[in-house]
């Protein structure tokens, strides 16, 4: 994430918050949102700030890829991406990854910082707990590398606290429940928060590989 685009002196500095709970306006996926605000607010008090969200509904990558093009007519500033629920974190299909990736090149095509959103989920905790990450996940880190994005991960961190007892897998994340309670949200919030922070400093601004990482990737303007 460049400072030099979320400048505290230029304005307004315009946030697109792309899917899942940044994009929807009821309950604690709002308040979550709000934190989200007030933490760049806190950052850069003389920044003014305006957030575009687009909510796709549960379609995931392989249907937000064709509504990039309406996201940078918003002409972002800085963008939120938050897929990994909807594009299953078990899943291991080409066609996602190559969907997902498309979004990143052609933000990073644009020179807009990212920030992935990388939540954990119920089904991946508790007894189904393994010590290797599961297979989306550990690919949308790649692409932390590969694209020098942002990242706020939590699925280690529910980890961490399911195990530290201080709640059970309930209290954070109900049975049956897609999304997870105030607490869980919290916890994504915290693993955002100093994923940003890190972000700033190592100055994760965006930058396109040579080529794309998965085959199929249906966009070639980042080929070398």
């Amino acid at each position: 994430v460049s400072g030099a685009r979320v400048a505290p002196v230029r304005g307004p500095v315009r946030v697109g918050c792309v899917r899942c709970p940044f994009s929807r306006a009821t309950g604690v996926t709002n308040h979550r949102r709000e934190r989200l605000q007030g933490h760049l607010h806190e950052l850069y008090p003389r920044a003014l700030f305006h957030f575009d969200t687009v909510d796709n509904g549960a379609a995931g990558s392989k249907f937000a890829m064709f509504r990039l093009d309406a996201l940078l007519r918003t002409k972002p500033d800085l963008v939120f991406l938050d897929f990994l629920i909807d594009d299953e974190i078990q899943g291991e299909d080409r066609e996602t990854l190559a969907a997902y990736e498309s979004i990143l090149s052609g933000l990073t095509y644009e020179q807009i910082p990212i920030m992935q959103v990388l939540a954990g989920v119920r089904s991946a905790q508790g007894n189904f707990w393994k010590p290797v990450a599961p297979q989306r996940l550990r690919d949308y880190l790649e692409f932390v590398s590969l694209y020098r994005t942002g990242v706020g991960e939590s699925h280690q961190k529910l980890h961490d606290l399911i195990e530290s007892h201080a709640f059970t897998l309930d209290d954070v994340w109900p049975a049956a429940a897609k999304y997870p309670t105030g607490i869980g949200h919290e916890l994504i919030f915290l693993g955002l928060r100093a994923g940003f922070q890190k972000a700033i400093v190592e100055n994760r601004s965006g930058w396109p590989p040579n080529g794309p990482a998965w085959p199929g990737h249906p966009d070639g303007r980042c080929r070398g």
